[in-house]
């Protein structure tokens, strides 16, 4: 919880019993029902920052979840940059890499993929029947082209540029697919 806000300076709660700082969730020992919780608690957490409060954290891992009181809790996020920051989508995707590979290697069963879970957490599919990248690289690569198509839209919604929306295919293409999909439901 914040405390105190004064101009860049944000003072936060302590998190943690007695002194004793919560566990990182690295270091927590969770039960397996308990890990489901965190994944889930991460993956809401990651939705709402970026849907709500249009944020990515930027350097999200189990080095920078807290378990605490049977909850997750993001630490470190003065770092946190907009989604519309040159590399907002690529930090994005690698808190999705970060997250995953955590879960994964603790066995949790419903983990999404990276790919996944950016979409998810985005609304931006990496993969579609049209398009599945078979490497690291082209992944990055479509991640790169949906940030440049936001600085694109960003730029025309200033009033910036008046043709931007011509060189956005990737995101219009996207949208038209999901107006689609929720008219044929």
């Amino acid at each position: 919880d914040a405390v105190l806000l004064k101009k860049h300076v944000l003072v936060m709660s302590f998190i943690g019993h007695e002194g004793k700082p919560a566990p990182k969730l690295k270091d927590a020992n969770l039960s397996y029902a308990d890990l489901e919780i965190a994944y889930d608690e991460t993956v809401e957490m990651m939705t709402q920052m970026y849907n709500t409060c249009h944020l990515v954290h930027a350097d999200l891992s189990e080095y920078n979840i807290l378990w605490h009181d049977g909850q997750c809790w993001f630490i470190d996020v003065s770092q946190s940059v907009e989604p519309t920051h040159p590399h907002g989508l690529e930090f994005l995707y690698r808190d999705c890499v970060n997250v995953t590979t955590f879960f994964q290697k603790r066995g949790i069963v419903q983990c999404n993929s990276p790919q996944s879970l950016f979409a998810n957490v985005t609304g931006l599919p990496l993969v579609t029947e049209e398009y599945c990248p078979k490497s690291e690289t082209e992944i990055l690569e479509r991640v790169r082209g949906f940030q440049r198509s936001q600085e694109i839209l960003s730029l025309s919604s200033n009033g910036m540029e008046e043709d931007a929306y011509a060189d956005s295919d990737m995101l219009k293409d996207f949208e038209d697919e999901r107006n689609s999909e929720v008219f044929k439901n």
